[in-house]
């Protein structure tokens, strides 16, 4: 099975596995219902199917966790899944972490496996396949937790969880020379993967974390490699399981899958005792199943349905949920150790709609009424299609502009109620832009090396604060620039505009503004209001933008006309 990080993780399922396994439906049933938990199909031969499934179901990465959902939805077993575990009398089968391991890797846990018969290749390979997808899961690539899996009768406990030197020498997997711990990590490819993990890079004489066995024998190398004397062969029939993980969590996440795993495929599992820094306990006693409280409101108010508390308890149950109903309104659900998705209210509504068959659901059309431009919106359309045709560029700024371009190239006093960006994280987005003039000159300023005439206009918002209240107007601003541009061609474009537009006369009243040059500006009057101004910008103006082309400008109020 291809593993790769930018992949969905895909489990091969025999077929002849199905049918056994879940007697009395036929693959063809199994496979339709298989959509709606989740899982995809990628494809199938005689043989087998191969199924891809979320990376946040990992217990999903074998067979049996699969069966074990479908057992649910099938109401062939319904509730918590069984699980036990045998007693462990012998306290010589343990763990003893060493103190040197702390810094490197400091949680273990594991457990033994107990098969009553030779494990099959079938089987092995599911192990294996688990395994990986733990590793590049929920281990994320090693780097949190990392499994390592042996032949339990060819081990002598207690086992040491320890360091040694990293000159060191055992025969890793699948090798038939010694090599040191140093060359495993430069030589070998898993260790040239996985390196990085121990953060040994450039480090002489570093320690390595291993397992050890009474005899001083090197089980395994965590997280790169185990040894070869205790890999799994044909005649193994009993497992070792260790986890190493950098946080007691994630250990305990690998582990209750994995155990989960083990026992439904017929293993019996027994604990093994580990002693840490400070106390000494069973690893399967962290194998807990936990709970949250549901309330039935919020299932039928997220899902839309009308479900009473007795349904909702048995949509759980058939996702192998353990429930207890509290009230009338509230449900105890007790959630397998194995769920490690399972984290909050919201999981749980999910669990329901699965239990209820999201094939169950019946679609119903929304009412809905369809949308349309406001009117305000078709109004300022109509200016932009009569400016683009008479040959003008529309341009985009931000409101929020430079202080110093907005007043001090502009030659303008900086007024007492500017509204300001409080902590702004760019020189750019400092204040809320007053009028849009500064904004297209700032345009033309960018593209003194095209070629002129350069005609650009600007539909846009322009702020002021009124009583402590920020007051926004949709301000047009049109700016032209050529050698021979001048007031009197912005006025006609104006009056044609205004004439189409409003079928009014607009009149102009010669005005002072320190941004034009005097004489040459004017303010806009309609109906007897001052809507905007137009002039020829200032030549120190034009300067303190590096154009070098006389400049024209009109901006006017568009929200006064509407």
């Amino acid at each position: 099975m291809a593993k790769e990080f930018n992949k969905m993780p895909v489990v091969n399922i025999s077929k002849s596995h199905f049918k056994e396994l879940l007697e009395g439906y036929s693959i063809e049933q199994i496979i339709d219902i298989l959509p709606y938990i989740s899982l995809d199909i990628e494809g199938e031969d005689d043989r087998e199917i191969r199924i891809e499934y979320n990376p946040n179901r990992p217990d999903f990465a074998n067979e049996f966790g699969i069966i074990r959902a479908l057992n649910g939805i099938l109401n062939i077993q319904k509730g918590i899944p069984k699980f036990e575990t045998i007693e462990n009398g012998d306290r010589t089968m343990s763990i003893i972490i060493d103190s040197s391991v702390i810094p490197i890797r400091p949680v273990i846990l594991g457990i033994c496996a107990y098969g009553k018969w030779d494990i099959t290749l079938e089987l092995a390979k599911q192990i294996i396949s688990t395994q990986e997808d733990l590793h590049n899961g929920i281990g994320r690539g090693r780097n949190k937790a990392s499994i390592g899996i042996h032949d339990l009768d060819k081990l002598k406990f207690p086992i040491y969880y320890t360091t040694l030197d990293s000159k060191e020498k055992f025969i890793p997997l699948d090798e038939k020379l010694l090599f040191r711990f140093d060359q495993v990590l430069e030589k070998l490819e898993v260790g040239k993967k996985y390196r990085h993990i121990l953060k040994s890079d450039h480090i002489k004489n570093f320690r390595c974390p291993v397992l050890i066995d009474s005899l001083e024998r090197i089980i395994s190398f965590p997280p790169i490699i185990n040894s070869d004397f205790s890999k799994i062969e044909k005649t193994t029939r009993n497992l070792f399981v260790e986890i190493t993980a950098s946080n007691q969590d994630t250990a305990i996440n690998m582990l209750s899958i994995m155990a989960y795993f083990l026992f439904d495929a017929g293993f019996s599992i027994k604990p093994i005792f580990i002693h840490d820094q400070n106390n000494i306990f069973s690893s399967t006693s962290v194998i807990q199943n936990f709970t949250l409280k549901l309330n039935l409101s919020s299932v039928n108010k997220i899902l839309g349905l009308n479900l009473n508390v007795k349904q909702i308890e048995e949509c759980l149950n058939k996702s192998r949920i353990g429930t207890k109903i509290l009230d009338d309104n509230t449900i105890l659900c007790e959630i397998p150790a194995y769920r490690v998705d399972i984290k909050n209210e919201i999981d749980l509504v999910e669990e329901v709609i699965i239990g209820f068959g999201i094939l169950n659901l019946k679609p119903n059309i929304a009412s809905f009424q369809s949308g349309k431009f406001h009117p305000f919106h078709i109004y300022l359309s109509f200016f932009r299609e009569l400016l683009i045709g008479f040959g003008f560029q529309e341009v985009v700024n931000f409101n929020l502009i430079n202080e110093n371009v907005q007043y001090d190239q502009m030659n303008i006093m900086h007024p007492v109620n500017i509204i300001r960006v409080e902590k702004p994280k760019s020189s750019g987005h400092e204040i809320l832009r007053d009028s849009l003039i500064p904004s297209l000159l700032n345009n033309l300023s960018h593209n003194v090396h095209e070629e002129y005439p350069q005609k650009i206009f600007e539909i846009g918002k322009s702020f002021r604060l009124e009583d402590k209240r920020i007051v926004e107007n949709w301000n047009l601003g049109i700016m032209v620039s050529h050698k021979n541009t001048g007031y009197t061609e912005l006025k006609s474009i104006l009056q044609y505009i205004m004439k189409i537009k409003q079928n009014k006369q607009i009149v102009t009243k010669s005005d002072t503004n320190s941004i034009y040059i005097d004489g040459r500006c004017a303010s806009i009057i309609l109906d007897g209001c001052v809507i905007g101004h137009l002039g020829e910008i200032h030549p120190q103006i034009i300067n303190n933008f590096s154009i070098r082309i006389p400049v024209t400008a009109i901006e006017i109020n568009l929200s006064l006309l509407f």
